[in-house]
């Protein structure tokens, strides 16, 4: 019988990925993705951000680029999302792609309740956990949200910048995402909208028309040169669409951050200067690289992703495994944070900076 993959910190043992059936057979649990809750529309911004870019490197000013952005805070969780009890009940099938990889279920239904992380604070480079704020989900399949608890008892949700489900599947289909909870039911899925939502805007820098799973991919990231914009093919962007390979050469975090088979294999592009993009699915890789061993505090300090040298190949999922997913939702705070910030960080800035002395690949 197929085994099906659990969210971490289960129990000390070796089995602790797995639960046992009546018949002694061993079964992993996975977790699926919860939707993304963004607020304010951002059409007016995003036009104004667009209209600055410069891709015409020959204008580049002389100024050295700041590769991390000053002045961003916001909020995020990472939760471990879990099968329900009925697919381990029926012994449901796997959903694949026409090329036979395995994929994430796409029903929220098949979605049991998610192993709860605890919220953490970004500030200028630092984690910090955010021991006054918490994940609250009023009910399975509804939307929750990263919140607090006033001084009169009241509770006081921060808002929602983007919320994503992120995926890693079997080998010749790495990693894939949605930008949406697909744990959460409502009048229209998250799979046929393409952003989740379709009440609220965000900085969503994906298109909206793409339908379904979006696999992992990279394009040329952007620094700030005085006032200017320019692109920097040594960066690399996630985002979607893109290319199969990171777009620098020889990055510190590959293989600990992205598999090694998203490497560049021209030998004449530039070395990497870091990794940028989709923050809820660079969250995401950081947890799925780690497993039970996730901690962005010590982790990811000062923009390095200090995580294990190479990526747990025990617990890439085997080809007859549902995939291993996570539901990352970052924020801002009412009183420090602002969308603007994030998108900058996201857009212009470096997430995960080239730390020196790493192994290259």
């Amino acid at each position: 019988m197929r085994s099906f993959l659990q969210a971490p910190n289960i129990s000390s043992s070796k089995d602790k990925h797995y639960r046992r059936d009546g018949d002694g057979n061993r079964h992993s649990r996975q977790s699926r993705p919860e939707r993304r809750h963004q607020s304010e529309s951002i059409a007016d911004e995003s036009g104004a951000s667009s209209s600055r870019r410069v891709k015409d490197n020959s204008t580049r000013a002389k100024t050295a680029a700041t590769p991390s952005a000053a002045g961003v805070d916001f909020l995020f969780v990472v939760n471990w999302l879990n099968a329900d009890q009925s697919v381990f009940d029926n012994d449901l099938p796997l959903e694949k792609d026409q090329w036979a990889n395995p994929l994430p279920y796409s029903l929220p239904s098949y979605y049991g309740p998610e192993t709860v992380g605890p919220v953490y604070r970004y500030r200028d480079g630092d984690v910090t956990l955010a021991h006054d704020y918490s994940w609250i989900r009023p009910r399975p399949h509804a939307p929750g949200c990263i919140c607090r608890v006033d001084d009169r008892g009241g509770v006081v949700p921060a808002v929602a910048y983007k919320t994503y489900s992120v995926f890693r599947c079997w080998r010749f289909l790495p990693f894939v995402w949605v930008p949406s909870d697909i744990t959460v039911v409502e009048e229209t899925s998250a799979m046929t909208t393409g952003d989740g939502s379709s009440s609220s805007a965000g900085y969503n820098n994906n298109n909206d028309d793409d339908i379904g799973f979006r696999p992992l991919r990279f394009s040329d990231g952007y620094q700030r040169y005085g006032d200017a914009l320019c692109s920097e093919p040594s960066i690399s962007k996630i985002g979607f669409p893109g290319c199969l390979h990171v777009m620098g050469r020889g990055p510190s975090w590959m293989p600990s951050l992205v598999p090694a088979s998203f490497s560049n294999p021209e030998a004449s592009a530039p070395s990497s200067r870091g990794l940028t993009g989709e923050l809820p699915v660079i969250l995401g890789l950081m947890a799925l690289s780690q497993w039970d061993r996730f901690d962005p505090v010590a982790q990811w300090r000062r923009g390095h992703w200090l995580g294990a040298p190479r990526y747990d190949l025990e617990n890439v999922p085997g080809p007859d495994e549902i995939p291993r997913g996570v539901l990352v939702q970052v924020c801002w705070d009412r009183d420090v944070g602002s969308a603007e910030s994030i998108y900058d960080f996201e857009e212009w800035s470096v997430v995960v900076r080239e730390t020196a002395g790493s192994g290259r690949h």
